[in-house]
């Protein structure tokens, strides 16, 4: 079983029936993105917490699996959480630490999902701005002189189309 292959739907299910296990899973897509990182598409991450949380899935033998356990997810910088600042792309809130998440956070950490880190987007998200803009721009992953309009092209190619395949998949 090749992890980077895997859609969401199919890593959660190697990972609940144990064919995969959770550090597996982290280590192969923490990999990626380092092969990645020129496509600047991260701007923060915590890989050693991600692995701690791994390893301990790896632990435990739930009685109820979580739909999204152990699954990393991406969380664009203007969207809350607690557990890392919230800089919206820009130097004037680059050390905004929120007291609460965002819904769709809490909604995916009860679902069992682990946060990867935060993803780069354009000051604000409302395009490119160099000038003003708190982190380098993201880079699509073809072409690597190219820009990515909002920094999505490089989230896809980093978790190898996982969640988009989950949601194709499930709407047929």
């Amino acid at each position: 079983m090749v992890p980077l292959e895997l859609t969401l739907i199919e890593a959660a299910a190697a990972l609940r029936t144990r064919q995969l296990g959770h550090l597996e899973y982290v280590q192969a897509l923490l990999a990626q993105t380092d092969r990645l990182s020129t496509l600047n598409a991260w701007i923060r991450r915590d890989p050693e917490r991600l692995i701690a949380q791994a390893k301990a899935l790896d632990q435990v033998r739930p009685k109820y699996h979580k739909t999204l356990a152990g699954i990393p997810i991406a969380i664009k910088d203007n969207i809350d959480t607690t557990d890392l600042p919230t800089s919206g792309g820009t130097w004037a809130l680059l050390a905004t630490k929120p007291k609460r998440n965002a819904a769709v956070v809490d909604a995916l950490l009860q679902a069992g999902a682990l946060i990867a880190g935060r993803t780069n987007l354009h000051e604000y998200e409302e395009g490119p701005r160099r000038l003003l803009q708190s982190h380098a721009l993201t880079r699509k992953p073809i072409g690597a002189k190219q820009t990515s309009p909002h920094g999505l092209g490089p989230i896809l190619s980093l978790f190898q189309r996982t969640l988009i395949l989950a949601v194709c998949r499930s709407a047929h």
